[in-house]
């Protein structure tokens, strides 16, 4: 049943993903499925297939990681999902690649391109987030809670205006974005906030000193309900 140990969590994280996205339809990646098989925090080069282990101990930076589950449903949300990769590989046709990891970000760049163009803002959000990971990595390698705040929030906001994956037309489901409002609110000057996983629905990620966070909790569940707001501890 389970091949004797003899796969890998690498393999087992790719055969996850194959029935994903063959069986269910699901059109996901492989972030997800790697760390899950994997466990902890990792860092992974998806060009090269380095993935390295990453120590993530915001309580020695004196910050609290926390969830706030918003409400929202992930049903009806396939179609949402499948157009972001087919946007990028859209853009990646255009310079006669099949993905936009195979084309160059500055050569990207040096076309004027319409930003008011979907495709076009996500393939922006694509080279600026992949440039942004490793200094995210090398921010917690370094326990340097600021910086990996800083990034965060950049990272966060470029998923909002340049990736759009926070409200789709297919369901109208504001409850992630009214997550994100009350977040910025809350943290805005003091702690980060960005939508966590694929988007669309579900929940908002926040990072704070650990002394902010009964407030922070306490404003969030009273919008949310209560239970909804949780520390997360990555170990």
């Amino acid at each position: 049943l389970y091949n004797d140990g003899k796969v890998s969590n690498v393999e087992i994280a790719k055969m996850a993903q194959y029935a994903e996205n063959v069986y269910f339809g699901k059109p996901c990646g492989l972030m997800d499925q790697l760390v899950i098989a994997l466990g902890g925090t990792v860092y992974v080069d998806f060009a090269t297939m380095k993935i390295e282990a990453v120590k993530a101990d915001f309580s020695s930076m004196g910050l609290t990681l926390c969830l706030t589950n918003t409400g929202g449903s992930h049903a009806g949300l396939d179609t949402s999902y499948a157009l972001i990769p087919k946007d990028m590989v859209y853009i990646a046709n255009l310079f006669d690649k099949g993905v936009l990891g195979e084309v160059d970000a500055e050569e990207f760049r040096s076309k004027g391109w319409d930003a008011s163009n979907r495709p076009v803002r996500r393939a922006m959000h694509f080279f600026d987030e992949n440039e942004r990971v490793p200094q995210m990595r090398d921010a917690l390698k370094a326990g340097n809670g600021e910086e990996y705040m800083r990034l965060m929030n950049a990272s966060g906001r470029s998923s909002e205006e340049l990736l759009n994956n926070i409200i789709t037309s297919a369901t109208g489901d504001t409850k992630l974005a009214q997550g994100l409002s009350e977040s910025k609110k809350l943290l805005e000057g003091k702690g980060a906030w960005r939508v966590h996983g694929g988007g669309f629905a579900g929940c908002v990620q926040a990072l704070m000193p650990e002394d902010f966070y009964g407030e922070y909790k306490a404003a969030m569940e009273k919008v949310f309900g209560e239970g909804k707001c949780r520390k997360v501890k990555l170990i």
